[in-house]
Order: structure tokens, then sequence, then C-alpha cells
């Protein structure tokens, strides 16, 4: 029987050959990291699409303003949707009565 050390298991050591290589998520599909010209700007904000980004601060909801002041629209009783069945005519019934007519019959 092995006895295991206590700490879980761990990841093994990357190869030497691997280690120092720059990952694709910051430099190019070939690994290698992007001339200084060809970086991405950081800091300031640029315009997208020709449009201001302070617009975007006119058009969110002001402070107090309600989101959603109707809210959700609330669901109809059951007994409303009974209401509406016992309203229906029969088919082919020949007295052309409703559900309501044929329940208290």
């Amino acid at each position: 029987m092995s006895k295991k050390k206590p700490g879980g298991s761990r990841k093994p050591a990357k190869k030497p050959e691997l280690q120092g290589r720059t990952s694709r998520k910051h430099g190019t599909r070939d690994g290698k990291p992007r001339p200084p010209e060809n970086r991405r700007k950081t800091g300031g904000r640029t315009l997208r699409n020709g449009l201001d980004p302070a617009i975007g601060n006119k058009t969110q909801f002001q402070p107090g303003q309600c989101p959603n002041p109707g809210g959700r629209p609330k669901k109809k009783p059951v007994t409303e949707l009974y209401r509406a069945q016992l309203e229906k005519p029969v088919p082919d019934d020949p007295k052309h009565r409703t559900y309501g007519e044929l329940l208290v019959e």
C-alpha cells in the first residue's frame, strides 16, 4: 500500500522548453508579442462608431426614475378563467346552451 502525501494532487511542472513563452491571450497567433505600434491603446476613451461615450450617461435612468413603473402584468385568477369557460357555447348542442347552463341542469 502506498501512502499519499497530504495536500492532494499537484499539477506537473512545465517542460523547460515551454517556460518563458507568451500566451496567446497576450500576444499574436504565433505567440510572439506585438510590436509597440500595433499594440492596443489603453487609457483614454475613444469614439466608437463616431458616437461620444458621454451620450450614454444622458440616456441612462436618472435617479428616482423607475425603469418599469407598471411592473409585470398580474396573472389572471383561475376563477376568471372558469367564468370565461362557463360562458362558451357547447359545440353540437341542439339547444345552444353554454357550459354553465349544462352544469346547472
